[in-house]
This record gives C-alpha cells, structure tokens and sequence, in this order.
C-alpha cells in the first residue's frame, strides 16, 4: 500500500511546496515554530493532510486494488500480482494466471482464497509447444502433398486432352486423304472436260480455214 501512495504523496508534496512557495513559504515559516509547536504542526497537520491526499489519489486512479505476493511453488520465486480496476478499465478480481519470471510456469493467483497454485510446468509447456509445431508442420505437409496431387492431375489432364486433339486431327487428315484416293470421277471428268475443249477448238478452226479457203 506504501507503494502505491508513493506517486501520490510526490505529487501531493509538489502540490504543498507550490503553495508555500505561493503564500511567501508561510508553511514553511509555521514547520519552524519553536518546540512543541513546530512539531505539533508537522505530525498533526501536515502529514496527516499529506497522507488523506495521498490515497484518495492511489483510491481514484486504482479502484478495488489488490496486490498479492508469493513464492512460486515450483522454484520458491517471489512473484506479484495486481487484481482490481485502473480507472475505468477493468481488471480481474477473482484469479489471475501469471508466468513465473524464473522458471517460465503458469502460476495462477486466487484473490479470495490467497493461495498460488503451478497451473502448468514449464516441461509442459514445452510439450505442448513441441505437440502443436509437430500438429502445424503436419498440416503444411498434407497442404503441400495436396497441392502437387492437385498438380499432377492438372497435368495428367492436359496431357490426356492434347493426345486425343492429335488424334483427331491425325484422323481427320487420313479421312481427307482416303477421300482423294476413292474419288476417281474427278481426275476423269476433269480429263474429258479437256479433251472436248481442244476437239471443239480444232473442229472450228477447221470451219474458219474452210470457209475462207472457198470464197477465195
């Protein structure tokens, strides 16, 4: 409690030097009265006055505060423990888990029973650190075995899509190809068309030397 009241009795004392400094160090001058009087004014004015101040300060700004100590079961380290509210921002006032600054194990501090007990060793905190890289490295792996089956699919896939487009475009070819071959009409027709045109072209050419030949 003396703790707490020691920013509260600082800043209640600059408050009492600033007045005595204000007032031409009148507190001062009644602090020097002779004996008894100088006495009586510091023990049943001042520090009085100074103390009521003081914690009616630490009162307003730590509300319901309750500060314990103990021994760390574990190692025997002394550890504290702050159970109350600081202005309007609320804390915990029943129990309190709080990490041993020695051998790192979770203490939790009971506010109504006063008692500390070892929630978890610093081994077992270890443990579950160790079980949940183990849980989380396991995870990644499986992530990552997915994702390359997801891959190789992907690729099995694609693979399969561009044989069969070969395929067809290999068969669609022959088809083209054995279309040539079974079509012998065209290659013939083609041969007649031609053998006509030139006959036709000669029969006239016959006509036109004959009719110029007689009527010459």
């Amino acid at each position: 409690m003396t703790a707490l009241n020691f920013p509260a009795a600082l800043l209640v004392l600059g408050f009492l030097f600033s007045i005595d400094e204000i007032t031409g160090f009148e507190v001062t001058s009644l602090i020097e009265l002779p004996p008894p009087y100088g006495i009586i004014v510091v023990w049943a004015v001042v520090l009085p006055v100074l103390y009521l101040l003081s914690t009616s300060i630490t009162n307003l700004i730590l509300r319901d505060h309750t500060i314990l100590k103990g021994p760390c079961p574990n190692c025997a380290t002394d550890n504290f423990t702050y159970f109350g509210d600081i202005f309007t921002v609320s804390g915990n006032k029943g129990q309190n888990v709080l990490e041993c600054s020695n051998c790192q194990a979770d203490l939790t501090y009971d506010a109504n029973k006063r008692v500390i007990v070892v929630s978890r060793t610093s081994e077992e905190k270890q443990q579950e650190k160790a079980a949940a890289a183990a849980r989380k490295a396991a995870a990644a792996a499986k992530k990552a075995a997915q994702e390359a089956a997801d891959t190789s699919g992907n690729s099995r896939q694609l693979q399969g899509s561009t044989a069969a487009n070969s395929t067809m475009v290999a068969a669609r070819a022959d088809d083209n190809a054995a279309a040539d071959d079974v079509d012998p009409t065209g290659g013939v027709g083609s041969a007649i068309s031609s053998s006509l045109l030139i006959a036709s072209g000669v029969g006239i050419v016959q006509v036109m030397r004959f009719t110029c030949y007689r009527f010459t």
